[in-house]
């Protein structure tokens, strides 16, 4: 192989590796924003939630009006909060990204006080604001698969 070659190759290499460590940044970090999402809304913390929002979000959300003010955004979690939520999982199952923009998909339990489940999918669209991945879309969705608790 011509020394030419050789570096051509080393130089395609080390990129490649650091586009995956990148790739693994991004994901371990959109899964630690998830992770801390899912306490807060544990916590009932509205004001840790709300900052996880960009100025100009939206939340699309199974059976309710669509929200798109930080306003109305405050008032569907607030909701959310005072229904009974015992515990969120969130599983980020792929992330990806271009220039400010990043998704990520994956699935989420939500049990209540009375231990019963809600399972769903969700799509996250994240954008790049001050050095700090936001929400900017958040959707979810039922995946049908629900479960009854005791009363």
């Amino acid at each position: 192989m011509h020394v030419a070659n050789k570096i051509l190759v080393t130089i395609l290499l080390a990129l490649a590796s650091i586009c995956a460590y990148a790739a693994e940044s991004l994901f371990e970090e959109i899964d630690a924003a998830n992770q801390a999402f899912a306490s807060a809304v544990e916590r009932g913390d509205i004001d840790h939630i709300i900052e996880s929002y960009t100025d100009t979000a939206c939340v699309i959300a199974p059976s309710t009006p669509k929200a798109c003010s930080r306003e109305s955004i405050r008032a569907l979690w607030t909701a959310v909060a005072e229904s009974g939520v015992k515990e969120v999982k969130i599983k980020t199952q792929e992330v990806e990204s271009s220039g400010e923009l990043a998704y990520a998909t994956g699935t989420l339990t939500v049990t209540d006080t009375h231990g019963n489940t809600q399972k769903s999918n969700y799509v996250l669209v994240f954008k790049k604001v001050a050095d700090e991945w936001k929400l900017h879309l958040d959707i979810w969705a039922p995946s049908g698969q629900a479960g009854t608790g005791s009363s």
